[in-house]
């Protein structure tokens, strides 16, 4: 019998410093994923271009953190963690393309003014429209902003 507390004892020391080892590791894994998010919901255009990423970000380190409230499996955890990251990760992404784009068109439209304003420039600009056209980045020299590329 005494064998028998011996094993159950020693077992929940086991368990208990995997509990304490896990646990550090998914709060500061929750940590980052609040400051990735909120790193992007302070970015501009942010609520414009990414609000359904940061929403998918939110809802997913709120699920971590019930997860962890309810003590369920560290795998479900750190999915949840992982899944908040990714969403804000995916979130600067599509802030950095529409910033992007913006500045190509800003361009675009700064360098044909100026084309107009000299004139002669009517067939560089058209130039510029074709090689825009055919960028490699959707909507970039166009005026669509479609994400499907041609």
């Amino acid at each position: 019998m005494a064998r028998f507390n011996g094993y159950i004892v020693c077992c929940s020391l086991a368990v208990l410093a995997f509990a304490c080892v896990a646990t550090p590791r998914q709060a500061q894994d929750m940590e980052e994923a609040r400051a990735a998010i909120r790193q992007v919901e302070m970015m501009p255009l942010a609520r414009e271009v990414a609000a359904e990423e940061l929403h998918e970000a939110r809802a997913a380190l709120s699920y971590a953190e019930l997860s962890a409230g309810k003590h369920d499996s560290a795998g479900e955890i750190s999915n949840a963690i992982l899944l908040a990251k990714r969403h804000a990760e995916i979130a600067a992404q599509q802030i950095a393309l529409e910033q992007a784009k913006r500045t190509v068109e800003s361009a675009e439209r700064e360098w044909q003014a100026r084309a107009h304003e000299s004139g002669d420039g009517a067939d560089d600009a058209a130039t510029w429209q074709d090689a825009s056209s055919r960028s490699k980045l959707p909507g970039v020299g166009t005026h669509e902003h479609s994400h499907n590329r041609s």
